[in-house]
């Protein structure tokens, strides 16, 4: 189970190297800038259509420092439609000059390197796109993110953790585009904010490594404390991505990102609506 676990960071941490170029032009185009004020945030969110993510939309996007929310969810064009029910099912609710100003939807696959976004499917699938009036987004949209919450993750606990690689991939992915966004926008010398959605189970065991001692504290743990069971274990994956990525690219005097983790846990309905998932629910 350990050996498993640590295989996935192994892998995963490689592929953070891999952006090391990356990370270079973005530190070269900084030095090369003169740094300016910036106001207002771009925040994108993956899984915007589950408990949380309604509630974090609706809060964001309410938000007069937060200038755009970009939601990156499963589906084609319909993704904005998806939204806009998860949103009325859950009781979150957005005025229409928000939805039109500060919103946009698209349906993409954030395990694909670049999203799927290449140049070439953009030109194949443009035409057709703007002859429904739908948006479009291409990857050079992404750039002026300021912040990315991956919130999007398989609710199901008879997974093995292996089983969410393409969740994890997602992370390295948006660990990628933060670097591109902080070349493209060298001159906002802020980092780049990423927030995963972790899991209490992370600390599962803890307790039972630890009798006594309280509160699990908000560091880094050991494979070991982990639930025994796939969910946790990817997430404490997801986790040592961020860490990883925080060693790489968040140090200096000037951090190209800022990378967190937040372990959650169970989401009942909110206020007014009371909506749970069924499956959680049960």
């Amino acid at each position: 189970r350990l050996e498993a676990m640590r295989s996935l960071v192994e892998r995963h941490t490689a592929q953070l190297r891999s952006y090391s170029e990356d990370a270079l032009n973005a530190r070269v185009a900084r030095g090369q800038s003169t740094p300016r004020h910036h106001d207002g945030h771009v925040i994108l969110i993956t899984g915007a259509t589950g408990s949380l993510g309604c509630m974090l939309l609706a809060r964001l996007a309410s938000d007069p420092t937060v200038h755009q929310v970009i939601c990156l969810n499963r589906g084609g064009h319909e993704a904005r439609q998806r939204q806009m029910d998860a949103l009325k099912e859950r009781g979150a609710t957005l005025s229409d000059d928000v939805w039109k100003e500060k919103v946009t939807v698209f349906g993409c696959d954030t395990s694909k390197p670049y999203f799927g976004l290449t140049a070439e499917s953009y030109t194949e699938v443009s035409h057709h796109i703007n002859k429904l009036q739908l948006p479009v987004l291409t990857y050079h949209q992404l750039y002026a993110v300021t912040h990315i919450i991956h919130n999007a993750w398989p609710v199901n606990f008879n997974r093995t953790a292996a089983s969410f690689d393409s969740s994890l991939t997602a992370l390295d992915n948006l660990v990628h585009l933060a670097l591109f966004s902080a070349t493209r926008n060298a001159s906002d010398h802020r980092p780049r904010r990423i927030m995963f959605a972790s899991t209490i189970a992370v600390a599962g065991r803890y307790p039972l490594y630890n009798p006594g001692a309280g509160a699990a504290p908000e560091t880094p743990l050991e494979a070991h404390i982990t639930g025994a069971f796939g969910y946790p274990e990817a997430k404490w994956v997801g986790e040592q991505i961020m860490f990883a990525a925080n060693k790489l690219f968040g140090s200096g005097e000037q951090p190209l990102i800022e990378a967190s983790s937040v372990r959650i846990g169970q989401m009942t309905g909110p206020e007014g609506s009371g909506v749970w998932n069924a499956s959680e629910h049960f």
